[in-house]
């Protein structure tokens, strides 16, 4: 069976392999020939100003989401004199190091955990309120012990299994915290139906392969060896403190790795024009450290901190997504604020420490809710 993460040479070799078939079959199934060497935010970039051109406008707004931030990045560096208003919401910035992030992605992880507990907290139908502070984590941690000592009911699913759906089902995108603590108390109480990675994985996967070919195109790899690689899980270990040892971004630097089209780069985009720069304390996939790594190399740019959870705020109504709807009709820059739910950085401010997952309410207004 695949390990959800690599812990050997060998494994890795496995996901190389595999992404070295899915490769071939893009080549061999895309037209025109060669089409696939060329997908790449590179590229995006340079259609996105030739269309720009075409329509006869001096100026593009832009508003970019997630892995749209690269391109939305790039084009503030590359077309400084054609932007118009510029918005990269949940940041995804070129330059920082695997390292650093897939660290960053542990340190988001066990926030969410302790978020899922917070709002078991504030919630009297979560099967663990009555456990008070801490109740989601102990639950966690005994679910693991229960998966490695192979008492996970009369299925096969393994503490990896476990690991990965707590990450990909529960914390990924628009966390599901009311599923999360069900999954684990369902777990803790013989059904593991709630955690089972073989009925997620197709849906999972159908969603992530379309787009490994893009993104696999803009990742570089620093390392591109087993030692990298295990660096890589060793310094995510440091700061796992809750044990949680699944992160997206081992996954992608893994399959990644035997792209044919190699085409990121490791150089840091500095951004003399004026953007708004968008995060969340509690994104899993585009962490929050990520966004304070951009606005470092963005030294005439606004950030907004919204104080919740879900990847992209500009889904989330309140504040900041009001703020960001603002900037993109007028093109001013909104003023520093420090409220409940948005913290505002001009340019030249430094940004104050992630938000404790505990004095953030939870909530409609925090982004809860809006699963879909």
């Amino acid at each position: 069976m695949l390990q959800l993460t690599p812990s050997n040479e060998d494994e890795l070799n496995v996901y190389r392999n595999i992404m070295r078939t899915y490769a071939q079959s893009c080549i061999e199934k895309s037209t025109p020939e060669g089409i696939v060497a060329h997908l790449n935010v590179a590229q995006t970039v340079q259609d996105w100003n030739m269309v720009r051109e075409a329509l006869g406008y001096e100026k593009m707004n832009f508003l970019g989401v997630s892995y749209g931030t690269v391109g939305g990045a790039l084009y503030a560096s590359e077309y400084p004199q054609h932007m118009g208003n510029f918005i990269i919401d949940a940041i995804y910035p070129r330059g920082i190091t695997n390292l650093e992030l897939v660290t960053a992605q542990a340190q988001a992880a066990n926030r969410l955990l302790l978020r899922a507990d917070a709002y078991c907290m504030n919630d009297t139908t979560c099967p663990f309120n009555v456990n008070g502070k801490g109740g989601v984590p102990k639950a966690f941690s005994e679910v693991i012990s229960r998966a490695n000592a192979g008492n996970a009911s009369n299925t096969t699913i393994s503490a990896s299994d476990v690991r990965a759906m707590v990450v990909l089902a529960y914390m990924s995108g628009n966390p599901n915290f009311p599923g999360l603590n069900s999954a684990l108390y369902g777990a803790l109480n013989g059904d593991w139906s709630g955690l089972n990675w073989a009925d997620f994985a197709p849906e999972y996967l159908a969603a992530v392969l379309p787009v490994m070919p893009t993104f696999c195109s803009d990742e570089y790899i620093d390392d591109n060896t087993w030692a990298g690689f295990d660096a890589l899980i060793k310094g995510a270990a440091e700061v796992d403190t809750a044990d949680i040892e699944y992160g997206q971004v081992l996954t992608t630097v893994a399959l990644c790795g035997a792209w044919p089209y190699p085409n990121g780069s490791n150089k840091p985009l500095h951004l003399n024009s004026p953007l708004l720069l968008v995060t969340a304390d509690f994104d899993y996939d585009c962490p929050t450290e990520s966004s304070t790594f951009e606005f470092k190399q963005a030294p005439n740019s606004t950030l907004i901190v919204r104080h919740g959870d879900d990847h992209v705020t500009f889904q989330v109504p309140g504040p900041a997504r009001s703020a960001e709807i603002e900037f993109l009709k007028t093109g001013i820059l909104p003023k520093a604020a420090n409220e409940e739910f948005m913290t505002i950085y001009p340019p030249g401010h430094a940004r104050g420490p992630v938000a404790n997952p505990y004095t953030v309410l939870t909530g409609i207004e925090a982004g809860d809710f809006l699963q879909t």
